[in-house]
C-alpha cells in the first residue's frame, strides 16, 4: 500500500496513519467501530481478521478475482451460519454482486 493509499484509508476510517501502523504491528487493536470503518473503507480488510475476538470467521474477500466463486461459497454456507454471521455474509455477497 502506497503512502497515499495509507493516508486515504486513515482519512476514510477517521483515524491516523500512525494508528494504522500500530494496529498492523500488533501494538494496538482496532476498536469495534474503527474495525467497521476500516472494512467499509477498504474491502480487502475483514472484520474477523481485524478482531477475531469480536467476530466469528466468515469468508473474507482478499482480492477481486473469482468473485462469482466467492459469492457461491457464501451462498453455500448461509444456511449453517448464526444470524450475525449470516448478516455479515449477506453484506459481503451484496458487494461481490455489485
Amino acid at each position: 500500500m502506497s503512502g497515499e493509499e495509507r493516508e486515504e484509508l486513515a482519512r476514510k476510517a477517521e483515524t491516523t496513519v500512525a494508528y494504522l501502523y500500530q494496529i498492523a504491528g500488533g501494538h494496538r487493536q482496532a476498536g469495534s467501530n474503527l474495525a467497521k470503518r476500516l472494512v467499509a473503507a477498504d474491502q480487502r480488510l475483514c472484520l474477523h481478521k481485524l478482531r477475531p475476538d469480536l467476530w466469528a470467521p466468515t469468508i473474507c474477500i482478499d482480492d477481486k478475482k473469482n468473485r462469482q466463486e466467492q459469492a457461491n461459497l457464501i451462498r453455500k454456507f448461509l444456511s449453517s451460519m448464526s444470524p450475525e454471521e449470516k448478516a455479515l455474509a449477506l453484506k459481503t455477497l451484496e458487494g461481490l454482486e455489485a
